[in-house]
């Protein structure tokens, strides 16, 4: 067991659905059942800002490559957009969905793809809000929503437990991973676009090849139930978190489960790497966002949010 010191990033009773770094790893933004998205300096954990006018929980966070437009998916159907640097709202579209669940930018951040609970994946123009594409063959609602880092293929799944990938430039359905162990919750591209790891709310984290179809490796519904995963830019970690409160840090390989740490906080509900892989971010059930150093796994920094936040309830 690794000694914790909690950062709080809100007060317990928080909780936090989503932690994105921006891409030069300066500021890291967080959302959850506040319908605020809060902004921080990762180097002093200062509050840089936070974002109003969602009706409802902050389900994802994205940023654009450059860090120009950060996205975020809401409970109330909507995306809105973001200036990166400032708190200007840029755009808000409406997903013609009740529930948008996933987002995330295509690599040259021109577009936004999202899921949510209309049995399809959605891409959109992310400078005009336009509605470019749907994508078809879900059996179930979306929980998860990944663009490959070419930009060609898109991957998205949900509690029918399978994963669907598309072309998307042209919508075909070109692969289904059907019948794995659990429902899909979350969605990850290795930076070499050759592993897809998805993993599920029954605790499996499974490595698919996304061009042969393979089932590379397949943990089994072992590891408590998982709401996120994040794979390290050097593609060499998985980490994800459980809902009993423990991250676990597997390797991209073969799925090995290299390390567990063991935390105080009800529940790990998403994670996420630095662009650079010096840092880690849980967030959790409860509220407290901890940001670790991805090498030692000691506890960096302390984040403290604005008074009056909520907790979230997750899927």
């Amino acid at each position: 067991m690794i000694g914790l010191l909690a950062l709080l990033l809100t007060p317990a009773t928080v909780d936090v659905k989503c932690v994105a770094f921006r891409p030069d790893g300066a500021v890291l933004a967080a959302g959850g059942w506040d319908p605020n998205v809060n902004v921080w300096m990762v180097s002093d954990g200062t509050l840089r800002r936070s974002m109003p006018g969602h009706l409802h929980n902050i389900t994802g966070i994205a940023w654009s490559p450059d860090g120009s437009l950060m996205a975020a998916s809401c409970g109330d159907g909507r995306i809105r957009i973001w200036s990166g640097t400032g708190p200007q709202l840029i755009r808000t579209i409406n997903a013609g969905t009740e529930y948008v669940v996933g987002i995330a930018f295509t690599p040259d951040g021109k577009q936004i793809v999202t899921a949510g609970y209309d049995n399809r994946a959605h891409l959109w123009d992310a400078a005009t809000g336009r509605s470019i594409r749907k994508y078809s063959g879900l059996t179930s609602d979306a929980y998860a929503v990944a663009i490959s880092p070419d930009g060609r293929m898109l991957a998205a799944g949900g509690p029918d437990k399978s994963v669907r990938l598309w072309e998307k430039d042209t919508g075909k359905l070109v692969r289904s991973f059907l019948r794995l162990a659990g429902d899909i919750s979350a969605l990850d591209f290795s930076p070499d676009g050759s592993l897809l790891v998805a993993v599920t709310l029954n605790g499996a984290v499974i490595g698919l090849d996304p061009l042969s179809g393979k089932t590379i490796f397949d943990t089994g519904a072992t590891n408590g139930s998982i709401d996120d995963v994040a794979i390290s830019r050097d593609g060499k970690w998985i980490l994800t978190g459980t809902r009993d409160g423990r991250i676990l840090h597997f390797g991209a390989t073969d799925g090995e489960l290299l390390r567990t740490i063991e935390t105080t906080m009800d529940g790990i509900t998403c994670v996420a790497f630095s662009t650079d892989g010096r840092f880690a971010a849980v967030g959790s059930t409860g509220g407290p966002i901890v940001m670790y150093d991805a090498s030692s796994w000691a506890v960096v920094r302390e984040f403290d949010a604005p008074e009056g936040s909520v907790g979230y309830r997750s899927h």
